[in-house]
């Protein structure tokens, strides 16, 4: 689980151009393992209230969904 949500944080932060640092998880669902070496997806939104919502995907199946929010004061 660890693995996963450090691979989104890193994709997410990439897609975006600047680092996550700060951000909570606030919430994080695992949906289906992960066989060694499969392709993963990750796919995200940005929420009007700051937040990040995430979903990782092995091709059509989702293995993990959940979400960012921002320090206080901060938008995600």
């Amino acid at each position: 689980g660890v693995v996963l949500l450090d691979h989104a944080l890193q994709r997410i932060s990439a897609a975006l151009g600047r680092p996550l640092e700060g951000c909570r998880i606030s919430s994080a669902k695992f949906l289906s393992p992960a066989q060694p070496g499969e392709l993963l997806d990750v796919a995200f939104e940005t929420t009007v209230s700051g937040a990040i919502r995430f979903t990782i995907r092995a091709g059509e199946r989702d293995v993990a969904s959940g979400a960012l929010s921002a320090p206080e004061g901060e938008p995600a």
